[in-house]
This record gives structure tokens, sequence and C-alpha cells, in this order.
């Protein structure tokens, strides 16, 4: 399959589905073969269904209201799940969403992101994907951890309303990040990210858990008060100028804080 890429820049060709038939593949694992486009450069991202069926991504999106869960390897796949439950709830409690069902998502990256909570190990990410089909989960497995980048891709195939589900500790990751691939770094990470009518859902996140997130980011200067051992995403004091930014995007519902942890 790589062969089809000589001499063609990766912008003009993506190989994002196969569809694998006869005896000559009876011992090949469909799975870990999407797995294998998305680590060897050929996509963007690929579709894993909880079912035997497989399609490519255009036709999972195309039109569709979406909750993407980028997946914390360090929460429990039980915490995890009720957590988007609680997003595909909010999104159906806003008023101007239509009733029908929205799609949802787990987020993995086969990258090796600075993000403690995604990793990259190949056979780590083939059991995790194995356990949340198990549990009648859908994933896409993206080549890359950046939130704003996973928005421009879910937005080439639907116009519909997009939601993150996030804990806290992921939102001071990226506003701490200093997004150096971009030229608008932070402010240009952001319009990307919240492109077409998307929303970040944001879920607190435990004292201890923070402390253990954060050890190896770069997040000088933030403060929070904690309520009942939890820390929600209003209660958030990031240093001027960020402050003032934060503030914006939570008073403009761009980030929306969640009350209750699952």
């Amino acid at each position: 399959m790589k062969t089809l890429l000589d001499e063609v820049s990766a912008q003009r060709v993506e190989i994002d589905f196969i569809e694998l038939r006869g005896p000559a593949f009876a011992g090949w694992n469909r799975q870990n073969t999407l797995l294998a486009l998305v680590r060897e450069g050929l996509a963007e991202a690929v579709f894993i269904a909880a079912g035997k069926s497989q399609a490519p991504p255009t036709e999972i999106l195309r039109k569709k209201t979406i909750v993407l869960t980028p997946f914390a390897w360090k929460r429990s796949d039980s915490a995890q799940q009720e957590t988007l439950s609680a997003a595909i709830l909010q999104l159906k409690a806003e008023s101007e969403i239509a009733a029908s069902e929205p799609l949802s998502l787990f987020a993995l990256t086969t990258s090796s992101p600075s993000i403690p909570y995604l990793l990259a190990d190949s056979a780590d990410l083939s059991r995790r994907v194995d356990a949340l089909r198990a549990n009648s989960s859908n994933a896409l497995v993206f080549g890359y951890a950046e939130l704003y980048r996973m928005t421009s891709f879910v937005n080439r195939y639907t116009q519909a309303p997009v939601r993150f589900a996030v804990e806290v500790s992921v939102l001071i990751h990226f506003l701490s990040q200093a997004h150096g691939a971009l030229e608008g770094r932070l402010l240009e990470g952001l319009s990307r990210l919240f492109a077409q009518n998307v929303r970040v859902y944001a879920y607190p996140t435990s004292a201890s858990a923070m402390q253990d997130s954060l050890a190896s980011a770069s997040a000088a200067g933030w403060q929070w008060e904690e309520k009942n051992g939890l820390i929600t995403a209003d209660a958030l004091r990031p240093c001027p100028p960020l402050g003032h930014l934060y503030s914006y995007l939570i008073a403009s519902g761009f980030i929306v804080p969640m009350r209750d942890i699952p």
C-alpha cells in the first residue's frame, strides 16, 4: 500500500480503509491492519467499529452530531464510559441540538504526544481498542494528539455540532502548550479547536489526579479551588493575560464547566 504514495505528496493521497477478502488473508488481523494505516502515515485517522462491520470515516462521520472523548489512559474504562454518556445527555439537553442520537466516539492516538494521558505503544493501543470494542464502544484512532487537528478532521465530514468531553486537567495541558507548530500559537490553536460549532465539556478532576496529571506539565501560574476534593473548570485561575482569555472562553460557552463527575 505504501508504494501507492511513491513520489506523491501525502496531502494528495490518503488511504483510510482496507477491506480484506479471500483465503490469503485468513490469518490477517483487520483491526491491526487499519491501525497500521495511521502508524505508517497513510491515513490521518481510521474508524474502528465496536461490531464486525467496518467502514471508512467518511461514511461514519458524514453529517453526524458527534461527541468525542480523548482517551485517558490513567482513568478506568468504566469512568470514561460514564463521562461519555454524561456528555451525550448534556448535548441532548441543549435547546439548539436536534433530537437525533449523537455519534459517540473515543479518540486515541498512535503518536508519541507530550501529553502523558496518551501513550503510543502499539501493543497497548491494540489491547485498548479491543477493550473498547468489547464494551460496544466505537473509536477514532488518529496519528496525532492535538485536539484542534481532531476538530479539523471531523469537520471535513460534518457541519453538525461537535463536542469534546475532557477532564479539567486536559484543558490546562492544552492552554499551557507553546503550540510552536502554529504561526498564531495558542490563539490559532483555539480558533481551530472551536471551529464550526465545537464546544468542550470540561468534567471535574480530583485534586489528587490533578497533581499526578500535571507533574510533568508546564502549567506554572495555574491556581484552583477544590470542593469536596474535586476541581471544576470554572474553579481554575490562570494568571493574566491567559486568565482573561480563559474567562472569555467560559463566559462565551466555548468551554462548558460540568458540575458532576461520573
